[in-house]
């Protein structure tokens, strides 16, 4: 025994989890609160973040020749509302570079397709400080007018249509969500810190029924995962690792690190979505003997 074992798997509904020594299945989000990382820096590890200047009344983004090339899928219109390249038309890389040549740095954000685009970042009221829409929330007809009036200039929303992604990562949020605010109100400690509830949440799935703390928490994770004396990937393990996910690890270092557990997913997530290929678990050189 060399360690924990971690499964990382998709649901029917596209959710992603993980799984730990096969015990219950919990949002992949949850694992990745457990280790520090805040709602904003997921998003940032694991989708392309698109900046949506408001202005006169209407969304625009950055004109990007490079991921707007080929069949477009919505029509391009400057921000008067000329039309530079109508839906469904091809749009070449010369013609694309040419426009970019003429000046045209900004086109409109199809409203259709924004208003199901989650916030990336939160949206604070410039004149109150107050927080408008947090960080994840799903934006509408009500929230894009409340934008405009409250006089934002620009908003920071995750890109889940890109090439190579899903919303896997976005509905696991959704699931933890609930989780987490469940827990909150059944365990004895004080604690808001969603990332230290995202702790007690997995030790809860690895020690049912036994008193939790967060410590205890903190002191669990670390022993599975990253204690050196409980867990060994061997020079060979990490070699492999560091080969499979594009790593330049020291092949000393033979535990898991957060880089090890970030790459892998998003290396799962691109298998999912058409990119990179599945290891046959059955071949020798990917078992022990």
């Amino acid at each position: 025994d060399r360690g924990s074992w971690i499964y990382f798997e998709y649901d029917v509904k596209d959710t992603l989890f993980v799984r730990i020594n096969k015990r219950r299945k919990v949002p992949v989000t949850i694992l990745l609160r457990a280790l520090g990382y805040s709602k904003e820096d997921i998003l940032k590890l694991f989708y392309p973040i698109m900046r949506v200047k408001v202005e006169d009344n209407q969304f625009l983004m950055e004109f990007n020749p490079e991921a707007l090339e080929g069949r477009v899928q919505f029509d391009i219109e400057d921000p008067e509302g000329n039309l530079i390249v109508g839906a469904g038309k091809r749009l070449t890389k010369r013609k694309a570079k040419k426009l970019k040549e003429e000046g045209l740095e900004w086109i409109k954000y199809p409203l259709e397709t924004l208003l199901e685009r989650y916030l990336a970042e939160p949206i604070i009221d410039g004149v109150t400080g107050e927080v408008l829409y947090d960080t994840l929330t799903q934006l509408n007809e009500n929230r894009l007018r409340k934008i405009i009036e409250a006089g934002t200039k620009e908003i920071f929303i995750v890109n889940d249509l890109a090439d190579g992604v899903d919303k896997g990562i976005i509905n696991a949020f959704i699931l933890d969500a609930d989780a987490l605010k469940i827990l909150r109100n059944s365990i004895d400690e004080d604690i808001e810190d969603e990332n230290d509830l995202a702790k007690i949440r997995i030790y809860k799935v690895m020690k049912p029924g036994e008193p939790v703390h967060l410590q205890a928490a903190e002191d669990l994770i670390k022993n599975m995962l990253f204690d050196p004396e409980r867990y060994d990937l061997t020079k060979v393990g990490r070699m492999k690792m560091n080969h499979k996910l594009g790593l330049n690890i020291s092949e000393y270092v033979t535990i898991l690190t957060y880089q090890d557990i970030v790459r892998t997913i998003q290396y799962l997530i691109k298998v999912k979505n058409g990119q990179g290929h599945i290891d046959d678990r059955d071949h020798l050189g990917n078992r022990r003997i």
